[in-house]
């Protein structure tokens, strides 16, 4: 049986800004087996996504392309926590779809 996910406050810029820095990331639920993270860093950090794919395994995908705190450049993106939600639940559904094999 898996282990109950001790939530991180991951809501505010200012509560991610006091998480220790750390290469584990800070996981939130989102909803049964469909976690939020964030991975804290000196320099920010980055979301992650992570969920179950049976009783021992995850699946962990990186979301942003910059840290968290960086200046924005021309084309990253730096996500919210309700944008970083959003994309883990995408994120999730996509890779729960079966892809269309494309014709000739």
């Amino acid at each position: 049986m898996a282990k109950r996910v001790r939530d991180a406050e991951l809501e505010s810029v200012t509560k991610r800004a006091k998480l220790k820095p750390r290469y584990a990331a800070y996981y939130r639920s989102i909803e049964g087996g469909l976690h939020i993270g964030y991975r804290a860093s000196t320099k920010g950090g980055r979301w992650v996504a992570r969920w179950y794919l049976d009783d021992r395994h995850y699946r962990h995908v990186t979301l942003d392309e910059i840290p968290d705190g960086e200046p924005v450049v021309t084309g990253a993106t730096v996500l919210n926590y309700d944008q970083a939600v959003t994309r883990v639940r995408e994120l999730f559904l996509a890779a729960r779809t079966p892809a269309v094999a494309k014709g000739p």
